[in-house]
């Protein structure tokens, strides 16, 4: 049975199968497992961890699953969730497609649900901090993320806006101070130490002050060249893709950014309008690789497309060659390599 099939019924199934591992899941433990609080919360952890699956086999790596459970254990261990509800949690779900998957799709999925049982298994090194006190862009970014944390909007705006007075480029700031701030709240909501709004908070106050740095900044003279930046269909974090965008303006390009969560259909239509050079998509969670692979697939079939297409995000980093897979040109491992990568596609001298 094709890998797409078995993904297909994976994901078309996902909140079923998931409803009979959850009730496995409590009618084999002698108490109700600890973790999610309650038999609603942990099918619908269940379900995610189907789609996830679903994810891994349509594209045919089981990291890509692994991956994911190593996250999730992360997020269990912060909040002193013993490993074995998440071991047990899997155990549940494999049981559970064992008895429903029909004989021929069980071959399919079988190494990814070892390899994500294996994951659970293992001992993580955990998320290093993003900043540290020992460089002075380090000692910046610590700064802004306390006046972030504070609820400080003008004072974290007051932090950049000073440094950049002062000299430091406005690369640098982004990439150094700006980035390293908002990934460190992202590791802190992960391991349970920040809250949604704390980190919705940080994500908008920085977009203001990215606004007011790229306005003062003077970019590189035009290179001739242009790029469409978007969130893949389905990725609704969108500070990576700003950020992208902004540097890709920084570096001379037309750079036109389209956001988050943005439909194939649209991304196509994008292109005919503004006739780009290059395609930079970032996706996050490993459902948007086949968004991804859509909107690439609309984007080549829209009549005299000459685009050239990039992908990004925490989504490909589990496997080195998942660009490929998803038919892109290129991938960027990070958003400060994405220019270079970008100018090497469209023909430029990269720096």
């Amino acid at each position: 049975m094709s890998p797409n099939f078995v993904a297909e019924m994976l994901e078309r199934g996902a909140r079923a199968y998931a409803s009979y591992a959850a009730a496995r899941l409590f009618d084999t433990a002698s108490r109700p497992p600890v973790g999610p609080a309650g038999f609603l919360d942990w099918q619908d952890q269940l379900t995610q961890m189907v789609h996830d699956l679903a994810a891994a086999v349509r594209v045919g790596e089981p990291t890509v699953f692994a991956s994911q459970v190593s996250w999730l254990r992360g997020a269990f261990e912060a909040r002193s969730v013993p490993t074995g509800a998440l071991v047990g949690a899997l155990e549940a779900l494999g049981a559970a497609l064992d008895e429903e998957l029909p004989e021929p799709a069980k071959p399919t999925a079988a190494p990814f649900l070892r390899a994500g049982l294996e994951a659970a298994r293992r001992a993580g090194a955990g998320e290093r901090p993003a900043l540290s006190p020992d460089t002075p862009e380090g000692r910046l970014g610590l700064e802004y993320l306390a006046r972030l944390l504070g609820g400080d909007r003008r004072g974290a705006r007051d932090v950049a806006l000073s440094a950049f007075d002062r000299g430091t480029p406005i690369r640098s700031l982004y990439l150094r101070t700006l980035v390293p701030a908002l990934e460190e709240i992202g590791r802190m909501w992960h391991v349970g130490e920040a809250s949604v709004a704390e980190e919705h908070f940080a994500t908008d106050t920085t977009q203001g002050v990215m606004a007011i740095l790229c306005s003062r900044a003077t970019p590189a003279p035009a290179n001739g060249k242009s790029v469409i930046v978007a969130a893949a269909p389905g990725n609704t974090h969108d500070i990576a893709v700003r950020v992208a965008a902004d540097l890709f303006e920084l570096d001379g390009w037309r750079s036109i950014c389209v956001g988050a969560d943005v439909p194939s259909a649209d991304l196509a239509s994008a292109c005919a309008a503004f006739s780009p050079d290059l395609i930079a998509l970032s996706a996050m969670m490993p459902g948007q690789l086949r968004t991804t692979a859509e909107a690439i697939g609309a984007i080549h079939a829209m009549p005299d497309q000459r685009a050239r297409t990039l992908v990004g995000g925490r989504a490909f980093a589990s496997s080195p060659d998942l660009w490929r897979r998803v038919g892109a040109d290129a991938y960027a491992p990070t958003v400060e390599e994405a220019c270079g990568v970008g100018r090497r596609l469209v023909g430029l001298a990269s720096e």
